[in-house]
């Protein structure tokens, strides 16, 4: 696990959030009929290194690019590979970290895509997700708003295990608030994968369930760095599978049922009365686009 007390160091970590949200929120413009997943990565990579920072899952355990593009029935880890294109109705998880000198933070948003660009319930994640306000139950069509509650569900069971966080919790209360969330809601929840610690490593002790029990797993330490981010199926039984992809020698994430899925996740500083969110921003703080040397604007 990541404790970090230095304050140089503590203001890295908070560098490397903002650089991360900064990027998924530019990232939204690009999310439109006709985008492809190649085009997502190669702007990913491009904003990060405008920041003089990395992007922290290329190349790591052989993933092959910056940013994890899994699309409808594709949980995680999916590949950038051109031949995903953006299409209206669907639905698509990026999963995106950065290193910002030493100090890694990682992120994940969902977003159901329109004819003109992202739905308006996709933007929740850049804002206070304590807030319990219903999305509007306008005349839309059943499959859309199927969507739009699934991806609600997933935003608010990342909701309950973030306000379960403080110094002396333990990632069973983390597994508890987000498993008996969504076994209310009746949406599956994947508990094959789960959340971790991270700081000065990609992924670190301690793993995270997205179920649990109340005062059971590891303990919470203050200034601990965790991630939390649940993984939530259309389907009621969250199973997923492994599928190789031969091409570019990496493992993709799908749900065995053939059912959409949905994925949210934050990167915590970890406090004595609860957590600073450091991959959340306000619109003031968004880092600009800056031009990288030999590369697009």
């Amino acid at each position: 696990m990541s404790v970090i007390s230095n304050a140089h160091d503590i203001e890295k970590l908070r560098h490397s959030g903002r650089i991360l949200a900064s990027c998924c929120y530019h990232m939204e413009e690009l999310l439109r009929p006709g985008t492809s997943a190649a085009d997502l990565n190669t702007f990913c990579t491009e904003f990060i290194r405008g920041h003089d920072a990395e992007p922290s899952f290329l190349n790591y355990s052989g993933f092959p690019h910056a940013l994890c593009f899994s699309n409808n029935a594709e949980v995680v880890h999916g590949v950038c590979a051109p031949e995903k294109i953006l299409k209206v109705g669907d639905m698509i998880s990026l999963d995106l970290g950065v290193n910002y000198k030493g100090l890694f933070s990682d992120i994940a948003v969902t977003y159901i895509i329109t004819e003109n660009g992202v739905d308006r319930s996709c933007k929740a994640h850049f804002t206070d997700l304590s807030k319990d306000d219903a999305l509007e139950d306008d005349a839309i069509p059943s499959e859309l708003k199927q969507k739009r509650e699934l991806l609600e569900a997933t935003q608010k069971a990342l909701a309950k295990g973030i306000a379960a966080v403080h110094a002396g919790a333990k990632t069973g209360d983390i597994g508890y608030a987000v498993g008996t969330y969504l076994t209310k809601r009746g949406f599956g929840n994947v508990t094959e994968l789960g959340g971790h610690g991270l700081g000065y490593k990609v992924h670190e002790p301690p793993y995270i369930s997205h179920v649990g029990k109340k005062g059971t797993g590891t303990l919470l330490l203050e200034n601990e760095v965790i991630a939390i981010e649940p993984m939530v199926t259309m389907g009621k039984s969250g199973k997923v599978k492994f599928v190789s992809n031969k091409r570019y020698g990496w493992d993709e994430v799908f749900t065995r049922d053939g059912s959409v899925a949905s994925h949210f996740e934050h990167s915590l500083f970890v406090t004595k009365n609860g957590c600073d969110i450091i991959t959340r921003i306000r619109q003031e703080d968004v880092l600009p686009i800056k031009a990288v040397a030999g590369t697009m604007a």
